[in-house]
């Protein structure tokens, strides 16, 4: 049986160790050194507010363990299927299960809420004349939906705006939408069509999701527990990727911090890029890749680099010191700091706008 090539050369040990011993040993040292560290920064970046205000110490830890099993599994099927092609990047896949894992957290906190979100998914994808689509095709960060003409003639264009007053005032918008039926009783495919005509144009899906919830009376009681009666440890480990509802959480976010960095001078796109890193410790170039905010080929255009030059820099090289990065812009430390402060204004202030604050 063939090994396929692997790319990630901390895989590369394990995979091709042939001694019993051997094999535990590189299997531990995975885990050890190159997984739990990422595991554990990325559960704290996402979920450590909740768990410091909740003393919800011993979630964490179940979470962190939940995921470490999952990678065992995973790395267990690899090594016996041989045939089965290794993730290109061990440590962005330990990111994304865990990532995953944290959805899967607050999917079981709020159940009515995840369900309505999935139940609306599925209208849009297989009620004829509904669509569900990216703005601006593949690549982008925003997830957009509506009749399905509008996807080719407004995919650019949300019309979410028009609902503001809607979301603003629920219960205003349960009598426009409702009418004189019971909000609970109005047909699920006729509320959303009705939302469509009012909007007149592509409603974000979180807009979407929001106002239904409020329409509906759609709210959750905190469950106590984060253990996963819906499946096994190990499951859906074959895609190394986020999941979509992983991604739909996250790309809001990314999305208008990768807009605003690529439209920004190259230095100070550079400056903040280069050391930039999120509460986990991930690299945020990994991070813009990985949900899809951004490809490969548009980070590398950004930092001024090619293909081969920023898979090493993803690879090894981020994030960067402060010396390094001055020396690779040809600027005093004392400027980087100016430009990566200037940048770091502009995101901040770009990601207030959406969450409402200054």
């Amino acid at each position: 049986m063939s090994l396929n090539r692997c790319n990630d050369v901390i895989l590369e040990a394990y995979l091709t160790s042939e001694d019993a011993g051997e094999t535990e040993r590189e299997l531990e040292m995975l885990i050890a050194l190159h997984a739990e560290p990422r595991l554990r920064g990325v559960i704290l970046g996402r979920l450590g507010f909740q768990i410091s205000r909740n003393g919800r110490h011993a979630e964490f830890e179940d979470l962190c363990s939940e995921v470490r099993t999952r990678l065992v599994a995973y790395l267990q099927n690899l090594k016996k299927n041989l045939r089965q092609s290794p993730c290109e990047d061990f440590r962005r896949y330990v990111a994304a299960v865990s990532h995953n894992a944290c959805h899967d957290f607050y999917r079981q906190r709020f159940p009515a809420r995840s369900r309505l979100q999935r139940r609306v998914r599925d209208l849009l994808h297989t009620r004829r004349g509904l669509a569900m689509w990216k703005s601006g095709g593949e690549q982008s960060s925003e997830w957009l939906c509506g009749f399905d003409f509008w996807k080719e003639t407004q995919a650019s264009t949300p019309g979410s705006g028009n609902l503001s007053h809607f979301l603003e005032d629920p219960e205003s918008a349960s009598r426009t939408l409702a009418g004189s039926q019971d909000p609970q009783s109005v047909d699920f495919c006729d509320l959303v069509a009705s939302i469509f005509a009012h909007a007149e144009g592509p409603v974000r899906f979180s807009d979407l999701v929001d106002l239904i919830a409020e329409i509906k009376g759609v709210k959750d009681a905190p469950m106590s527990s984060v253990d996963n009666e819906e499946s096994a440890p190990g499951e859906r480990l074959e895609d190394s990727r986020l999941r979509i509802d992983s991604q739909l959480e996250m790309r809001q976010y990314l999305g208008k911090a990768w807009r605003v960095l690529s439209e920004m001078p190259r230095d100070d796109a550079r400056a903040y890029l280069l050391y930039a890193r999120d509460r986990s410790g991930e690299n945020l170039l990994s991070m813009f890749i990985s949900v899809g905010v951004a490809t490969e080929i548009e980070v590398a255009d950004v930092l001024g680099v090619s293909l081969d030059g920023l898979k090493r820099l993803l690879m090894d090289g981020l994030p960067m010191g402060n010396d390094e990065i001055a020396m690779r812009l040809g600027v005093t430390l004392e400027r980087l700091y100016k430009l990566r402060y200037r940048a770091g204004k502009r995101v901040r202030a770009a990601l207030a706008e959406i969450m409402g604050t200054k």
